[in-house]
C-alpha cells in the first residue's frame, strides 16, 4: 500500500508537470462561462455584451466537438 507522503508527493508533480494544460483548460472554461474579462482584460468592447461573446464561443465548442466525435469514434 502507497503511504501518504509518496501519493502527495506523486499528485505534486503531476499538478507541475500538467500546471500549462490545466492553465489553458481554466481559461477556456471562464471565457465559455462569460467571464472573458478575466482571461482577455479590455480586449473586447462594450458594444457586444459577455454573455453573447461566451455564448458564440460556447456554440463553436460545441459544433467543433460534434463534428470531431465522429472522427475520433472510426479510429477507436
Amino acid at each position: 500500500m502507497l503511504e501518504i507522503d509518496v501519493i502527495s508527493d506523486k499528485l505534486r508533480k503531476l499538478r507541475a508537470h500538467y500546471f500549462t494544460r490545466d492553465s489553458r483548460y481554466d481559461d477556456l472554461l471562464a471565457i465559455r462561462q462569460g467571464k472573458i474579462d478575466q482571461v482577455f482584460p479590455g480586449m473586447f468592447s462594450e458594444d457586444y455584451p459577455k454573455p453573447m461573446i461566451a455564448n458564440f464561443i460556447d456554440v463553436a465548442a460545441r459544433d467543433v466537438a460534434e463534428v470531431i466525435a465522429p472522427a475520433l469514434l472510426s479510429i477507436a
